[in-house]
Order: C-alpha cells, then sequence, then structure tokens
C-alpha cells in the first residue's frame, strides 16, 4: 500500500524500527508527522534524520534527510539531534 492509497500499510510481521541495519534507530529523541504522514526521526547517537514514508515497510522507504555521516561541524553534519520540525514546504 502507499501514503497516497488513503489506507495503512501492511508488513506482515515486519521489523521496520529497531533491530540492525537500515531501519536500525540510534538513541530517537525527536519525531515529526508531516501531512503526508512521512515520519521525521532525529537519532541523536547515529548523528542523523530519517523520513519514513509508508510504515517504512516498503524497499527504500527510509531516507535520510539530515546528517548521517559522523559528528562535526560541516554543512554535511549534524551533531546529536534532540528534536526536528518540518515546514509546510517540505524544508527540515
Amino acid at each position: 500500500q502507499s501514503a497516497d492509497s488513503g489506507e495503512a500499510p501492511r508488513c506482515s510481521g515486519q521489523v521496520v524500527a529497531g533491530g540492525q541495519g537500515e531501519g536500525a534507530l540510534g538513541n530517537p529523541r525527536g519525531i515529526f508527522v508531516d501531512s503526508h504522514q512521512g515520519i521525521y526521526v532525529a537519532e541523536a547517537s547515529r548523528e542523523r534524520v530519517t523520513r519514513w514514508v509508508d510504515g517504512g515497510c516498503l524497499e527504500g522507504s527510509i531516507e535520510l534527510v539530515a546528517g548521517g555521516r559522523g559528528w562535526g561541524e560541516g554543512l554535511h553534519q549534524i551533531s546529536n539531534p534532540t528534536g526536528i520540525f518540518v515546514d509546510s514546504s517540505g524544508a527540515v
């Protein structure tokens, strides 16, 4: 199912958050749900913000939107994110 179908995605017993790999959460500290049901998660220990669409059930449904390139002060890095806000234009 897609977010546009109006039905909740069905994961059939799949682990979609936690565990290991792409869906592993690293000390989640903030969450935001946009008007399209995209779920943004700020992960402090993985230094990143991810966006989950379709409940994270489908291949490619977890997207890196900020950080994820290690700790630092560069424009491509974030440090210990503890909250998240997405404006109406989709800017994080």
